[in-house]
């Protein structure tokens, strides 16, 4: 039919036969079906031609540069023959962040005595406004949560570490009661209903953090020394309180610590 009506058109306007071998091969071509899972492969020339694309600079934020042109904060280390006996008056300041890690406990025992030595640093004095965050072992939660609420501290949240053995298994190290494979670091705020004058720590800055709340490393330990943590344990809290640099306090750091904006203090062959 639409041979016949081109013909017709063709003869009526003096196009002749090119019309209608033009309208044949239109009929004749066949419709090539894409392969929805064919590799295609396009390849760039080389050198890019300059009409392809021009560099630009990446894009600076206003005052971001000053930021960047700001000097890096620095780190402090200090050695102490006893954590629970020190004058922490020396450092001179008091801190916005106060890490606790392992070591505090006393082995062998139990409930209030678990944090005897614990209960002998002076923590209100070097964090009287901010936030403590202490790694507890699930035997010791009970009795931490106890002094931390008697010094005027609130739960906020906690961070899960789940310890992995170099074989790559979950750690099983004994315990009391049952085999213990985690430490929680429990996180906690001055509280302004416990001890804070009101409005006091409301001017810290708070940012929210989409960082894990379980975490999963390897326990990295040297003989006679204190277990180092996660370095996602550092990154959570210098997300949460921006403004810390050079307000974060460490204790029980590993021997010969070192981070910007932190104040590490170790014990001594600990």
């Amino acid at each position: 039919m639409i041979k016949l009506v081109a013909q017709e058109r063709s003869e009526k306007h003096g196009c002749g036969q090119g019309v209608v071998c033009a309208v044949q091969a239109l009929i004749r071509r066949k419709v090539k079906v894409a392969d929805p899972d064919a590799i295609y492969r396009i390849q760039v020339p080389l050198p890019l031609p300059l009409s392809w694309g021009r560099s630009v600079r990446p894009y600076v934020p206003s005052g971001a540069a000053d930021v960047a042109a700001a000097p890096e904060p620095k780190s402090v280390y200090v050695e102490l023959a006893d954590m629970a006996a020190a004058d922490f008056k020396s450092l001179g300041r008091s801190y916005q962040g106060v890490l606790i890690n392992q070591g505090w406990e006393i082995k062998g025992a139990q409930g209030d005595g678990s944090v005897a030595r614990l209960a002998k640093i002076p923590i209100q004095q070097l964090c009287p406004v901010g936030f403590v965050f202490i790694w507890v072992d699930k035997v010791h939660v009970a009795a931490v949560v106890k002094l931390l609420y008697k010094w005027g501290y609130s739960y906020v949240e906690n961070l899960t570490w789940v310890q992995i053995a170099p074989n790559n298994t979950i750690l099983t190290a004994p315990a009391p009661y049952a085999q213990r494979s985690h430490l929680t670091l429990f996180i906690f705020r001055k509280s302004e209903q416990l001890t804070c004058a009101a409005g006091e720590g409301k001017d810290i800055e708070l940012r929210h953090q989409r960082n894990p709340d379980v975490l999963f490393d390897c326990v990295r330990k040297q003989e006679g020394q204190v277990t180092g943590v996660p370095a996602e344990t550092f990154v959570a809290i210098e997300t949460l309180l921006p403004t810390g640099k050079e307000k974060f306090l460490e204790l029980y750091a590993p021997i010969g610590a070192s981070r910007p904006g932190w104040t590490h203090v170790a014990v001594q062959n600990a």
